[in-house]
């Protein structure tokens, strides 16, 4: 056992004394590093890739990896991890229910289970969840799913909606009609306002549309949202506050587009979550707990 702990010592100050040449080469996959690293199971690889897709990815390695400069090597490597991923989660998202973060995580079902089954209250915030999980020492296999599930927890939303808007590829007309539409305009009185007939109006809203709706399943855009915001109804009027560019455009697109994850509410200018997705929330703890699939996972 003291062998054991020796080497990990050892080991632990290689990695030390290699920790400013990561940070200054910017992940150049320096091989000692990530090798001594990833063998060790200090981190987990996804977490160095997690930080290397951080707009500031230098800042966010140094946040992730404060807690093992300063102890070295804590005594319980899963421990480390979970500790190192919640540090980069906002500190705003601790407060709301890790139910909203679950739903909007996966749609696999076995994922899904196992998620819900570390849940032990119906109201339980992402703060408490986490507590919870670092009382628990798992397996290889779930302790990858629970690392992956939190660093996803980091995502950056108005970095998705960037990228939506610069995904679209929107040209100056398509600007336009998506403006025009989504303050109320009828397809008629863009046709005149631009020159073209009323079915080519509708055809490039069309376009518009198909193109918005494929980038909201690749960003999860809607889900995301519903998680962060922790409510059910999600008004237009909050999203200036929340979004610090293309929120105009958002607003139109979302607008004009009929979604499956949510209902637009004219009447309070508003998206409504579809009541079929928060009916599987409210009941969802206990639902999944009681499944055969909760259980078989909990066996494996």
């Amino acid at each position: 056992m003291q062998e054991t702990k020796d080497k990990l010592s050892d080991c632990a100050q290689d990695v030390i004394s290699h920790r400013w040449k990561v940070l200054e080469t910017s992940f150049n996959k320096d091989a000692k590093v990530i090798e001594t690293i990833d063998n060790l199971k200090l981190i987990d690889i996804s977490l160095l890739e997690a930080c290397k897709n951080q707009p500031n990815h230098v800042e966010y390695l140094r946040k992730a990896l404060s807690s093992f400069y300063e102890h070295y090597l804590p005594d319980d490597a899963q421990l480390c991890v979970i500790i190192s991923l919640a540090k980069l989660i906002p500190q705003e998202r601790f407060v709301t229910s890790i139910k909203g973060y679950i739903f909007a995580y996966t749609d696999d079902p076995q994922i899904e289970c196992f998620l819900y089954d570390q849940i032990k209250t119906k109201s339980m915030t992402v703060h408490n969840y986490v507590v919870g999980i670092k009382k628990r020492r798992y397996s290889e296999k779930d302790f990858r799913l629970i690392s992956k599930f939190l660093q996803w927890m980091s995502f950056d939303l108005n970095k998705d909606l960037s990228a939506i808007v610069e995904n679209m590829h929107l040209d100056d007309r398509e600007m336009t009609v998506v403006s025009l539409r989504g303050n109320g305009k009828t397809l008629e009185q863009i046709g005149q306002q631009i020159g073209v007939t009323r079915e080519r109006v509708r055809q490039i809203e069309s376009k518009v549309r198909r193109r918005f709706v494929k980038q909201l399943r690749i960003t999860n855009f809607i889900k995301k949202l519903y998680a962060v915001r922790n409510e059910v109804v999600l008004p237009f009027s909050g999203f200036r506050e929340f979004f610090v560019r293309d929120t105009d455009l958002i607003i139109d697109l979302l607008h004009i587009t009929k979604y499956e994850d949510y209902i637009y509410d004219s009447k309070n200018d508003a998206l409504v979550m579809r009541q079929v997705h928060q009916d599987a929330l409210s009941q969802g703890y206990n639902i999944w707990m009681k499944t055969e699939c909760a259980f078989n996972i909990k066996q494996s």
